[in-house]
């Protein structure tokens, strides 16, 4: 029903709910439902972020959907995530937890779980904590991606003798292996 309305007369209603046109609001739509088919570890997903919508354009830019500057975030609401409830300007990096994933790479024995690197972009080297580590720092979105099928594989014997409640929780039968997302607040366009 919704796509039999005009383009334009959809440009106005999107415009009017979440300030973006129609091609906007599908990108993000079609972002966030490609990273809700990979199914992420929750370790690497964060719970709330902030929304953009009201930014100014040298904090924010939409194209890229990414916060400029230091002082952004003060600048927005924090919000659920748009996993959870559906709105157009977030920023990619904030969608990813780094520090969770930081905090359960220190947990990890790298001399068990080797196995399970195997096809993570950066090589064994001698600081591979550090390397990894640097990488998420570096690109939070494809650490998640790479790092939620080791997260999903590990279990006690992987992890160091004096770990973080979180890295026990990650390993423990008790951590679901991705969050199960309900249907977004959305048309689907």
């Amino acid at each position: 029903m919704f796509q039999d309305l005009p383009i334009d007369l959809q440009n106005i209603i999107f415009s009017f709910a979440y300030d973006a046109s129609r091609d906007e609001v599908k990108g993000a739509l079609d972002y966030l439902l490609f990273m809700k088919e990979l199914r992420l570890h929750p370790a690497t997903v964060r719970e709330g972020v902030f929304d953009f919508t009201h930014c100014n354009p040298w904090l924010y830019s939409r194209k890229s959907r990414n916060h400029l500057g230091f002082f952004a975030p003060w600048s927005a609401e924090r919000v659920d995530s748009p996993y959870r409830s559906f709105f157009v300007w977030w920023s990619k990096r904030d969608l990813y937890d780094c520090t969770k994933m930081g905090w359960v790479i220190n947990d990890m024995d790298f001399r068990s779980t080797r196995h399970l690197f195997r096809d993570f972009p950066i090589q064994p080297c001698r600081n591979y904590k550090l390397r990894v580590k640097q990488y998420i720092a570096r690109d939070p979105e494809q650490a998640a991606v790479y790092l939620s099928p080791i997260f999903q594989a590990l279990n006690n014997q992987h992890l160091n003798l004096h770990t973080s409640a979180l890295g026990r929780y990650v390993a423990s039968e008790h951590c679901i292996g991705y969050p199960e997302w309900k249907l977004f607040s959305v048309i689907m366009v």
